[in-house]
């Protein structure tokens, strides 16, 4: 039996989580007061669409990226042109990067032989069609080992340091995490896959690091999570949106994924404090929350539910929801990149679907921690071109030696 149950734990803000049923009543109370709007709730309004050159950017502890590559698999080229130009403004002392849906085989009960054929033949459909094509991307890769080879080259020319714990891959999904070694003087990781399912794309890892950034600072420990949860939207394709079928489910797996965290993190480091989290967290990933339609027709944000309920936070969104715009072609890639470049412009969804914030980074700061986590940016890496339907999204964050502490007894 677990040391710590998951119906032992009580949320108040104090440090606990509460237990699965009461998480489902609050975050289904909620869920009905928006869409029924009987309380004050502030709509998500499509914000602008802004260049994130324009965002003030300055040398950040952390980097993170997370990114939905639809199955398209990195080559040298699209490393460059994503990463290169943030790596050299930010300058992060850590970078962390979680990719869902890399280039995979999909029929992974296949012998290799027959793996290879259909890899081969998908290959020679993309090399015929990109024939004659000036400045068109490479031919996909094999399969997602590449992608981390591509990384790492990547990576160790920019002079990160790629650390043996550091990468985590399980399925179809990759947590990379870097560091800077002139900027952090000691570093452990570990690593580990939280939750996984093998019929879909979907589960949670995780990489915890302990680090010095100078000899004379405290020990920093924070753990990076990147989550796919399931898909699908209630308003789009639930006969009865009232069940809150889709939502719910990505309560529980939200649920069960921080609980193995938890659980996995406390017997690495042999901690026995019986509070929810208590380290820092920084969660990243396909978290495909969608929009909450209510009965005066407008739009809301189901991650704000799920998140609040969980303890995590996020800046506030001021960038275009991340989720499905569309893919480019390959002559489009061509023109990007001579360019001219194109407008990302959102796909065809049909008469009842909406745009979200699916792709998500927020963090989690335990009550008394000797440290804490300030997130300092949030925004689009790229919007103007690219071979997935989803945009990359990055957050910059700084570790503080000191906790603070706000007194709400006056507000």
């Amino acid at each position: 039996m677990s040391a710590y149950p998951h119906d032992q734990y009580y949320f108040d803000h104090d440090g606990y989580l509460a237990t699965r049923a009461t998480l489902h009543n609050l975050c289904a109370e909620r869920y009905d007061m928006i869409q029924n709007k009987i309380c004050d709730v502030v709509q998500n309004k499509m914000p602008v669409c802004t260049d994130t050159d324009e965002l003030t950017l300055k040398h950040s502890d952390i980097l993170v990226v997370t990114w939905n590559v639809n199955e398209h698999a990195l080559t040298a080229h699209d490393v460059e042109q994503f990463f290169a130009s943030k790596l050299q403004e930010i300058q992060p002392k850590i970078f962390v990067m979680a990719l869902q849906e890399v280039d995979t085989p999909r029929f992974n009960f296949l012998s290799d032989s027959v793996q290879d054929g259909l890899l081969f033949s998908k290959n020679i459909v993309r090399t015929i069609a990109a024939a004659g094509r000036s400045g068109a991307p490479p031919r996909l890769a094999k399969n997602k080992d590449i992608d981390i080879d591509v990384l790492t080259t990547f990576f160790m020319h920019h002079g990160y340091t790629v650390p043996k714990m550091g990468t985590v891959s399980d399925n179809n999904q990759l947590l990379f995490v870097v560091y800077k070694e002139d900027a952090v003087k000691d570093i452990h990781i570990r690593s580990t896959v939280l939750t996984s399912n093998y019929i879909k794309t979907k589960g949670a890892l995780a990489v915890s690091c302990k680090f010095n950034i100078t000899e004379d600072d405290n020990v920093k420990q924070i753990c990076f999570v990147s989550a796919h949860l399931s898909a699908h939207s209630d308003v789009d394709q639930n006969k009865h949106p009232a069940d809150k079928k889709y939502f719910m489910r990505r309560v529980d797996e939200m649920y069960d994924l921080l609980h193995k965290c938890d659980t996995w993190h406390k017997k690495i480091h042999s901690q026995t404090d019986k509070c929810f989290l208590p380290f820092n967290v920084i969660l990243e990933g396909d978290l495909n929350f969608r929009m909450i339609k209510n009965s005066q027709n407008l739009e809301y944000d189901e991650g704000r539910i799920v998140l609040d309920n969980f303890d995590f936070h996020e800046m506030n969104k001021e960038f275009r929801q991340t989720y499905r715009v569309n893919k480019a072609s390959i002559e489009e890639l061509a023109q990007c990149e001579l360019d001219h470049a194109h407008e990302r412009k959102y796909a065809q969804l049909g008469t009842k679907r909406f745009s979200a914030w699916t792709d998500r980074i927020s963090f989690h700061n335990p009550l008394n921690s000797a440290t804490y986590i300030s997130q300092e940016t949030y925004g689009i890496l790229d919007q103007h071109e690219g071979p997935s339907d989803h945009l990359p999204v990055f957050s910059t964050f700084d570790m503080h030696d000191e906790h603070v502490h706000l007194d709400t007894s006056s507000l």
